[in-house]
Parts: C-alpha cells; sequence; structure tokens
C-alpha cells in the first residue's frame, strides 16, 4: 500500500496499525467483528421427557417444540475480555493484512482483516478453533454508524426482503434469527454498508448485523442427540461501504461476487485460437447480460437434449426492465423462454448473436438455448 500503516475506521473512529505485532491488553476500542460467545437456553430435557410421559400421545416432533424455544439469558463471553495481539502479515502495492489472534470462551480464533489499494472494501476471514459448550452460540456482531432510522434490506431467495416490513407476521419465533441469502444491507437513503456473507443465519437489530457462525443443537433425527460442532471453523465476510441505497450500490453483484469468487483452470488439450487469429482475445465471455438489475444464476446442460443449455436468470431489484438483451459469443440456432421443467413457453426474439426480450417485477426467467 501506499502508507507504511493500515487505517481501519469503524463507527467514529480510526485505528492505525504500524508494522509492529503487538499485544493489546485494553481492547475495549476493538470492538468492530469481534467474536461474541452468547449462551441460549432451551426447554431441559429431562422435563420435556417426563412431561411427554404424562401424556397418551409423544412424539419427537413435540418433544423438539419444547426443546426449541430458546431463549437469550443474557450472559455472554467476548473476546475483548482477553488480551488480542495484532500483526502486519501483508502490506503490498495491492493489498494490506492486519490478523487478529486471541480467545474467546477457551475457544482460540484469528481474524484477518484484508483491505485494496483502490477498491472500497474490506475482506474479513474469521478460523476459530470451536471447543463447543452446551447451548451456546457463536456470534460476530458488526456495528455500524448509519445514522438515524437505518432499514436493514437481506437477500432472500430470488429476492430482497426489508426487516420488518416484508415479512410475514410471526414468521421469527423464539431467537428471532433470519436466514440470510448472500447479502445484508444497512443504510439510509445516502448512505450504507452492505455485509458479503455465507453464514446463513443472522441477528438483525438497528444498525447492527450479526452472523450466526455456530452454535449447539439437537438433532432433527434425534432429539437426544446433541451436537457440539467442535472442531476448526473458516467463514468469510466481506464489508463493503458505499453511498445511496442498495439497488445503486448493486450490494446484490456484491453478495453472488463473494459467493463465487474467481477460479483459474488449466486446459488439456489448450483452447483453440478464434479463426483468423494467432492468439486468445484477453476477454472471450459466453454471453453478456446487458441490463444491470437482472443476475444470471444458473447456466447448465439440458437434462433431455445435448445440444441445448438453460440460462436461468433473475431481476434483483424488483425493476421490471422491457429491454433485457443477451449477447453470446456464438450465434445460437434458437432461444426459447421455458418453466422449471423445460417445458416450452414464448419465443425470444434472435437477431444474429443476440436476444431482445421483457421480465417482469421480479420475474425469473428460464431460457433454453441451442447451437
Amino acid at each position: 500500500m501506499r502508507n507504511e500503516a493500515i487505517a481501519l475506521r469503524f463507527k467514529d473512529r480510526a485505528v492505525f496499525y504500524g508494522t509492529d505485532s503487538r499485544e493489546i491488553t485494553d481492547t475495549k476500542q476493538y470492538l468492530f467483528a469481534e467474536p461474541v460467545v452468547l449462551e441460549d437456553r432451551r426447554g431441559d430435557l429431562e422435563d420435556a421427557i417426563e412431561e411427554q410421559r404424562e401424556k397418551e400421545l409423544w412424539s419427537d416432533a413435540s418433544l423438539h417444540w419444547i426443546l426449541e424455544k430458546e431463549t437469550l439469558t443474557g450472559q455472554e463471553w467476548r473476546a475483548s475480555e482477553w488480551p488480542i495481539c495484532i500483526d502486519v502479515v501483508e502490506s503490498g502495492p495491492v493489498r494490506a493484512s492486519v490478523i487478529f489472534s486471541g480467545t474467546v470462551k477457551d475457544s482460540p480464533f484469528e481474524q484477518i482483516f484484508s483491505i485494496y489499494e483502490g477498491i472500497t472494501r474490506v475482506d474479513l476471514r474469521t478460523v476459530v478453533k470451536w471447543q463447543g459448550s452446551l447451548n451456546t452460540l457463536l456470534t460476530l456482531p458488526m456495528a455500524f454508524s448509519i445514522g438515524d432510522d437505518p432499514e436493514i434490506t437481506y437477500e432472500s431467495p430470488f429476492a430482497s426482503v426489508r426487516l420488518g416490513k416484508d415479512e410475514f407476521e410471526n414468521s421469527y419465533r423464539v431467537i428471532g434469527g433470519r436466514l440470510v441469502q448472500k447479502w445484508v444491507d444497512v443504510g439510509s437513503k445516502n448512505f450504507g454498508v452492505t455485509i458479503a456473507t455465507a453464514s446463513g443465519s443472522h441477528f438483525l437489530r438497528s444498525a447492527t448485523i450479526t452472523p450466526i457462525l455456530l452454535k449447539s443443537t439437537y438433532s432433527t433425527g434425534d432429539a437426544f442427540h446433541l451436537m457440539l460442532n467442535k472442531g476448526t471453523w473458516a467463514f468469510r465476510h466481506r464489508i463493503v461501504p458505499h453511498e445511496g441505497g442498495w439497488r445503486e450500490s448493486k450490494s446484490y453483484r456484491h453478495g453472488w461476487e463473494h459467493w463465487t469468487s474467481m477460479l483459474d483452470a488449466h486446459f488439456h488439450p489448450p483452447l483453440c485460437t478464434i479463426p483468423n487469429s494467432k492468439q486468445l482475445p484477453d476477454v472471450a465471455l459466453l454471453f453478456e447480460v446487458m441490463a444491470e438489475n437482472v443476475v444470471i444464476t444458473t447456466v447448465k446442460q439440458s437434462d433431455w437434449f445435448d445440444n441445448r443449455f438453460i440460462i436461468r436468470l433473475y431481476d434483483a431489484e424488483g425493476v421490471p426492465n422491457p429491454k433485457v438483451q443477451i449477447k453470446f459469443a456464438i450465434p445460437p440456432r434458437s432461444v426459447r423462454k421455458v418453466n422449471l421443467l423445460e417445458e416450452p413457453l414464448d419465443e425470444v426474439k434472435l437477431l444474429n448473436d443476440m436476444v431482445c426480450f421483457p421480465m417482469r417485477k421480479w420475474e425469473i426467467a428460464t431460457l433454453a438455448v441451442e447451437f
């Protein structure tokens, strides 16, 4: 990076780390995304069994219902209660990284924060050697200073949901976690922060996003089998501040990029060059979608025809688009809309190597392409 020190600004203060490693004993100011273990309380197993014995009908389902009536007790163990060691592990022209090492409730952890030259984002990798304990949750609270009345929006399958506004009433019982697909955004009209995540369950409250990393649980197949999930676990998150709302910042693209990272490939035999060219181009696409609000979710070979490929895409912003264009590297013979069973629906206008068709608000479209 340009500077020898790394600057991380969270909430209302900036913290600067030089090239020296040091142990932090007063860790109250280092609270962003620190691992926190929470204690929950389920219905007592022995009491649940005795209650069921007094009834004529006994079922695993009813026993699970009692065990799942969990609430948070208020007891917590924070990483900042123990010394934390900070070390600069990388400081190059493109990327710089610092590592936080510590312990949370007898479980060692490491967190690597990485920042990039010319890219407004922070990548966070958390590795925990989880010792496991009864009735606990390992969380990673991320608190942001957004302003008054922040709004939280998170991704659900093929849509986005505003917390407390687009949800069904009484959908979230007990401790109230939400299942987040790939991204969650907290912000106002002028500013916000997107967290790309693969953690699944999250606590979403005010301007704090809290991924639930691990928890002890009972098996759904055997109510008497307790799983503490001991072992070494790794979690990745990406923090992206932005101007405007989640639509303007394309939060959904940050989520998809975080989930589907770039891979390298080696071809044997090597790829052939394009006709009348001695070398491969710098960039080559099988096809390109020219609509910013449309996201491709699936590209696969047809289940029924060898020469047919299936492309599934959807509107990620809830905005109708009368003219979605797709440009192919090789002109297809035919393109048409199909349903999820690949049964034909409508023909799509094809002009040489490009197709054009309208998409409704939140529409999921499936195309069958034959070459």
